[in-house]
């Protein structure tokens, strides 16, 4: 059986947001139902460097994203943050697919913040703004902020541990418990998104494998249905 071999270009070849909002608005709605499963994001520690682990799976659909994270990279011509991602034929382990995760994740972090929007937005909104200085532990939006908003999260454990909520809580001014909803919880119908048009909204994206499942099991089949790209029998 085949592994397909997926680069950067292919993978952007294959992919379009229409599609890829798609599959991710269901993995939440998915994952939100029980029916998927994401462990907690896993941490190797290197001397210049860290690297992480992010499992998932959904119903037809498992794998693993292993993401480098090399701050010093940039002085020896390579990007500070890199990706692969292993795609598995659940039922056997197989190893369908490697990929490149670059815009895997890039695709995922754009689609999470439009099906954010759709739940949470005013509906006469006709700007976006986006905070992020993509450091964890680095405080972005002001505390009194979130006490005043609906804050939602794409994950209430990655959220309160690395995400925009994290140092509110770790300095006392903050709980959990005041996360008003997952994403999933709102697109599943579980909790309502936005009911006022005057009130504040907060979304506190982390980015989840789950969706980059989504997104790299939508690439797989595209791959396979095509059956013109570089494919090797691995196992």
């Amino acid at each position: 059986m085949p592994t397909f071999l997926i680069n950067r270009n292919v993978a952007k070849d294959l992919l379009n947001m229409p599609d890829v909002i798609r599959v991710v608005e269901d993995a939440f709605r998915v994952w939100a139902q029980d029916k998927g499963n994401m462990p907690a994001k896993a941490y190797l520690v290197v001397e210049k460097g860290d690297f992480r682990a992010m499992p998932a799976a959904l119903p037809g659909a498992a794998g693993m994203k292993w993401v480098s994270v090399h701050p010093n990279n940039p002085s020896q011509g390579l990007p500070t943050v890199m990706a692969v991602l292993i795609y598995n034929d659940p039922e056997t382990g197989y190893p369908l697919a490697a990929m490149d995760a670059t815009e895997i994740t890039a695709y995922r972090t754009g689609a999470t913040a439009a099906i954010a929007s759709k739940y949470l937005a005013r509906q006469d909104s006709h700007s976006l703004g986006i905070i992020g200085a993509d450091a964890e532990e680095k405080e972005e939006l002001e505390p009194s902020i979130l006490r005043e908003a609906i804050v939602v999260v794409d994950d209430l454990s990655q959220a309160s541990a690395a995400g925009e909520i994290n140092v509110p809580i770790t300095r006392g001014v903050f709980t959990i418990d005041e996360v008003y909803a997952t994403l999933g919880e709102i697109i599943g119908g579980e909790k309502q998104g936005r009911t006022d048009e005057k009130v504040v909204t907060v979304f506190d994206s982390t980015g989840v494998a789950i969706a980059d499942i989504a997104i790299a099991k939508l690439i797989y089949d595209k791959a396979k249905q095509a059956g013109s790209y570089m494919s090797v029998d691995l196992v």
